[in-house]
């Protein structure tokens, strides 16, 4: 699919809509997404509970990049691309640890957690170390929560942090510690998925669990973790579910509901980012 078949999905978008089928399941179209959505926008990476210590670090994957999220000396947070200047090595190989100083596997080049080289052994007199630093990307911390962007040019985060910081506050995610991590890998296209966290509108039939807890209001602190893998094995299967049926023959964009506002929202924004890639692409 072109430029010009992507433009006229766009166009026929009708507001209020789930979005064509094409937006779901094709691979340009994806593509399209990640050079003018997921690179050219802020992304939450993780907490600064992950890393808590100087030299902490942890991998944030995402398509064939990965980003090394490491712990200053003085608390900062850094991001460089996990690809050693040398030959493109990867150079941490595990998705989490310490490392008082980034070591590359293959032939020993040694970087500040910064992103300074330090040393490549063996190299000319005249070589200039200055040239060959990790390659950086953005990074904005808020209340706790990392975030990263891939763009040369990273928009304003400023209105981010204003609308995220009051409510973030209360929950001292600086002070947290981590008890749990989980990863779900779903067979289902990533927007589905944002659709499905931005409403509840399913939730009374889908989440018997959660609709208990909220009546009630009796969610003890030792049940929290059970209960937030059982919601979200069930949101896992309902996207999964929700996908299926996408790819088939059977399915034409319906209307939202009026409670779904923040999927509209959501929906409506992707369509502008695209939009918008088509004038600058």
């Amino acid at each position: 699919m072109n430029y010009l078949g992507i433009a006229a999905l766009l166009n026929s978008h009708q507001p209020a809509f789930s979005l064509a089928q094409p937006f779901y399941t094709s691979d340009e179209i994806l593509n399209f997404e990640w050079q003018y959505i997921w690179q050219k926008n802020w992304l939450l990476a993780g907490n600064t509970a992950q890393i808590p210590r100087p030299g902490d670090y942890f991998i944030y994957n995402l398509q064939k990049d990965a980003i090394i999220i490491i712990r200053g000396n003085k608390g900062e947070v850094y991001a460089h691309y996990n690809t050693c200047a040398h030959r493109g090595s990867a150079i941490c190989l595990e998705q989490k640890g310490n490392a008082a100083k980034l070591i590359c596997p293959y032939h020993q080049w040694v970087y500040d957690k910064d992103g300074t080289l330090l040393n490549a052994r063996m190299m000319p007199d005249d070589f200039c170390k200055e040239k060959f630093n990790l390659r950086s990307v953005h990074t904005a911390v808020v209340e706790g929560l990392i975030f990263i962007c891939l763009t040369e040019d990273a928009p304003d985060f400023s209105l981010i942090k204003k609308s995220l910081a009051p409510y973030l506050i209360p929950y001292k995610i600086n002070e947290a510690k981590v008890v749990a991590i989980k990863n779900y890998t779903l067979k289902a296209n990533w927007k589905l998925v944002a659709e499905n966290f931005r409403e509840y509108y399913h939730c009374g039939g889908a989440h018997p669990e959660y609709c208990s807890a909220v009546i009630s209001a009796n969610l003890r602190e030792d049940r929290l973790t059970q209960f937030w893998e059982i919601t979200g094995e069930q949101d896992g299967q309902l996207c999964e579910n929700n996908f299926r049926r996408i790819e088939t023959n059977g399915y034409h964009p319906g209307p939202y509901a009026p409670v779904e506002d923040l999927v509209i929202n959501f929906v409506e924004w992707c369509v502008e980012e695209m939009r918008i890639g088509l004038e600058v692409g």
